[in-house]
């Protein structure tokens, strides 16, 4: 080839341009520039083969039109480093002209040319292309012999470079208008596919096959951001991908997650779509709990992006792809899907919201109905119970209230669902009153807002409180308290336990109405349990006052119809004293003695000389009443607590408050009741039979028994603990038969007594009637010879009593069961005797007044008879 043209050439080439201009005027796509390129120029120029490469804002490529594959010159694309770095490129697109490099090597050893194993390449021309003096591309042409290149060709080149621009930017503009309808065909395509979506589990599966069939996403979820840019929680998603049946999917798209996560960070601060794979993803903080689930469904790529709506974030995408770097191409048309998304997902929140609001009114309306009406907490537990668990999903509640002095705060209403281990531990944690001041009352009433307790940290400071200390052994960790107001003032909280989960904004919003609604009706409660209480201290009263009124009466009646203490005798002057050193205190005395010997007597006199003596003294004959009624009889019961329950009653305990409670016949009351009697000794306080609240009350007993209480204790049928609790003063009342020199006494008093009653002129009785009562036993002892005088001053006619009808001791002929005569033995009887000699000088053998005295035998010889004869001193004063 010359470096000169002949005209004829140079005619040739000019229709050759005209041509070409002709033809790169009907190019539409690259295929039909292909054509051209090949069928026109490479006559013309000799070449190998060409290519031409095209400008991107960071990277050169090639493919908008080439040779072959196999005889291609292009290695891939060059980054925009590669690019910046590239000498030859940067010497092609500063100039105009067309670029010659001779090569005369292997071109296979070039970074950007890739030939088939022994081609070989003299000559590489390149030119630039340009439209408006702006490079669009490169255009290279490939010569393999050694030829001569004029200038004329290197002019040639230039005019068809020119051309070539033209038709290039031509089929680009094409190709970008060809995108955009496609693109734009794809968007409204979604847009009418996400329209026909009548819920959101519909929607969220629209969603998923587009997106898989736009995109290949396999799966996704869109986050819903909070208001307050707080919290997000995730809004749509299909459910039924493999991802979504993963056990564990459910409990971790449910609960709100923490913007302040790293994980959310890395999205928020990304410029664009985040695009990570496997790996990259696992190296991200917070992604730890995933990996176990990414695994299980052969997780390969992860992308991400923040969804905007008018410059505000208003949610996030998340989505997984097998081939992350795919999506790269298509990331222009998927940021157009995004914004789709953004005014659909803006849509479905605002119609949630409008429904969410409408739910809430609903809600409120009808707790507002609810609560109109309850009187008592075991309604507003039911409601509470129902309603606040089913709408914010918790597994446990509590109200506390301010209490009446407003200086402390105690337990309104709990339902703790704590296992039974904890309960006598609750039950002693719910008892106490604490401080408005503590520092957790006083957060939660300083804020309008929901405060989270986290019970750990809270556990973990110096001098906690009990119920924190006792929330922190149950197991909680977090707790969300409100306070409840009426008013303006403070009325209590409520706590409320769901876990993790943290109260959304909206479900604040809710809580605040309820609250408002609960605090109406506690405020209320506490007021009809205030008025209900002073109706029930009035009735308390007045019923008191009615059976005061009775025993009142009855206590004037046996008053009227009962001796004082007769007798002169030292073992009744002994009784008196220890009377007077007990009746003045509150100390529990224990009456020991035989039947008949005037227990009550002496309960009375320690009653009227106490300072309990204004109020009541109530007996209590445990003997005479069924075990079925002594619970009632003692402690009262509610109306219908069991059957013929038809009233409320008040039990002797209650009627005996601030008086004097006689339990006569103790040894006779059963275990079961014994048990019951010693925790009322103890805790001061009882329960009526089916009722729910404790009564204290302020009684102090006197107990009298004629058992041997130390033996009943020895064969089971009496409680040690309830012994030793009523065994603090025992007086033990002598028998009529140690104290004889008191029945003339005795018998004076009850024959003027008998004889006033019957309207009879007697007196007094024979010298030989009073011999014969003196060596009389008296088992019946003073009651026996009250009832043995009566009889007689029935049966006497004249002024004096002849004739006493004693009782016949029963001989061994006629001796059949239990008598006041028994045949004994010589030793039996010796014991008895010294036994009833013990008795009645309180244990004490040696000294002035102790048995060895009254028996007349040496102290030492009554401890060998009582060795030999078994006798151990009991009941010692």
């Amino acid at each position: 080839m010359s470096d000169t043209f002949t005209l004829q050439e140079l005619i040739e080439q000019s229709e050759l341009i005209q041509a070409l201009n002709m033809e790169f005027a009907a190019v539409r796509d690259r295929q039909d520039l292909q054509k051209v390129l090949d069928e026109k120029l490479k006559g013309l120029f000799d070449f190998h083969s060409h290519f031409i490469e095209l400008i991107k804002p960071d990277t050169l490529t090639v493919s908008m039109v080439s040779d072959e594959a196999e005889n291609s010159p292009f290695r891939g694309w060059l980054t925009e480093q590669e690019l910046r770095n590239d000498e030859l490129t940067h010497n092609v697109l500063t100039t105009k002209e067309p670029v010659v490099v001779e090569v005369g090597q292997d071109f296979g050893e070039q970074k950007r040319f890739n030939f088939s194993s022994g081609t070989k390449i003299n000559r590489l021309i390149q030119i630039r292309l340009s439209v408006r003096e702006k490079a669009i591309g490169i255009w290279g042409i490939c010569q393999r012999q050694n030829q001569n290149i004029s200038a004329g060709h290197l002019r040639l080149i230039r005019q068809i470079a020119n051309m070539l621009s033209i038709a290039v930017d031509s089929i680009l503009a094409n190709e970008e208008i060809k995108r955009r309808e496609e693109e734009k065909s794809k968007i409204l395509s979604f847009s009418n596919a996400i329209a026909s979506a009548s819920d959101k589990y519909t929607l969220g599966k629209i969603i998923g096959q587009q997106l898989d069939t736009l995109f290949n996403i396999h799966e996704y979820c869109i986050y819903i951001i909070s208001r307050d840019e707080k919290w997000r929680w995730a809004f749509l998603f299909d459910r039924d991908t493999a991802i979504a049946k993963y056990p564990d999917f459910k409990e971790l798209i449910e609960l709100p997650q923490d913007n302040n996560d790293e994980l959310y960070q890395v999205a928020k601060n990304a410029t664009d779509v985040l695009l990570l794979t496997a790996e990259e993803y696992y190296r991200l903080p917070g992604t730890a709990p995933y990996r176990e689930m990414g695994d299980a469904i052969n997780f390969k790529g992860w992308g991400c992006h923040t969804i905007r709506l008018a410059q505000e974030d208003v949610a996030v995408l998340t989505f997984n792809h097998n081939n992350i770097h795919e999506m790269k191409p298509q990331l222009g048309l998927f940021k157009s899907i995004c914004s789709q998304l953004a005014i659909t997902a803006s849509n479905l929140l605002s119609r949630d919201e409008l429904e969410r609001r409408e739910n809430e009114k609903t809600i409120l309306l009808s707790l507002s109905t609810e609560i109109a009406s309850l009187k008592s907490r075991e309604d507003l537990f039911t409601v509470v119970n129902a309603k606040i668990k089913e709408i914010f999903s918790i597994t446990q509640f509590g109200i506390i209230k301010v209490d009446e002095d407003g200086k402390t705060h105690s337990a309104f209403m709990m339902d703790l669902g704590i296992p039974e281990t904890y309960q006598a531990d609750y039950e002693q944690v719910a008892k106490l009153k604490y401080s408005v001041t503590d520092s957790v009352f006083q957060n939660v009433m300083a804020s309008d807002e929901p405060v989270v307790l986290d019970v750990n940290r809270l556990a973990a400071e110096k001098n906690p409180t009990e119920y924190v200390k006792f929330w922190k052994r149950v197991g909680f960790t977090s707790l969300v308290c409100f306070p409840l107001k009426t008013g303006g003032e403070t009325i209590g909280a409520i706590l409320l336990n769901r876990g993790a989960k943290p109260f959304m904004s909206a479900e604040t919003h809710l809580l605040k109405g309820i609250c408002a609604q609960l605090s109406v009706a506690v405020s209320n409660i506490l007021a009809n349990e205030k008025v209900i209480n002073q109706l029930s201290e009035i009735n308390r009263y007045k019923q008191q006052l009615e059976d005061e009124k009775v025993y009142l009466q009855e206590e004037i009646h046996t008053a009227n119809n009962s001796a004082d203490f007769i007798g002169s005798s030292p073992e009744i002057k002994k009784v008196l004293r220890l009377i007077n050193t007990v009746a003045h205190t509150d100390s529990t005395v224990l009456l020991l003695g035989e039947t008949g010997t005037g227990k009550e007597l002496v309960a009375r006199a320690i009653h009227n000389n106490s300072p309990r003596k204004n109020k009541l003294m109530v007996k209590v004959n445990c003997a005479a009443l069924p075990a079925s009624l002594i619970e009632s009889e003692l402690f009262g019961h509610e109306r219908g607590s069991f059957t013929g329950a038809l009233d409320r009653r008040i039990g002797k305990f209650e009627l005996a408050h601030k008086g004097t409670l006689f339990l006569d016949e103790i040894g006779e009351l059963p275990l079961e009741m014994q048990a019951k009697l010693l925790r009322v000794l103890q805790e001061k306080e009882i329960e009526r039979v089916g009722g729910k609240t404790t009564i204290n009350v302020d009684v102090r007993i006197i107990a009298a028994t004629n058992r041997d209480l130390e033996k009943e204790m020895d064969e089971g049928r009496f409680r040690s603990d309830l012994f030793y609790r009523l065994n603090i003063f025992p007086i033990i009342l002598p028998p009529l038969r140690v104290r004889q020199d008191d029945i003339p006494l005795l018998t004076s008093y009850f024959i003027k007594k008998f004889a006033k009653k019957t309207g009879k002129q007697v007196e007094a009785t024979t010298n030989n009637v009073m011999l014969e009562m003196m060596r009389y036993s008296w088992p019946g002892n003073v009651r026996e010879l009250e009832h043995l005088i009566e009889r007689s001053v029935l049966l006497e006619m004249g002024q004096v009593i002849k004739q006493i009808h004693l009782p016949v001791p029963k001989t061994a002929s006629n001796f059949q069961g239990d008598s006041t005569f028994q045949l004994t033995t010589i030793d039996d009887n010796e014991r008895q005797h010294i036994f009833d000699t013990l008795t009645y000088c309180g244990g004490r053998i040696t000294g002035a007044g102790g048995a060895a005295e009254i028996l007349g035998v040496p102290p030492s010889t009554l401890h060998s008879k009582m060795k030999r004869l078994g006798i151990v001193r009991k009941h010692v004063v």
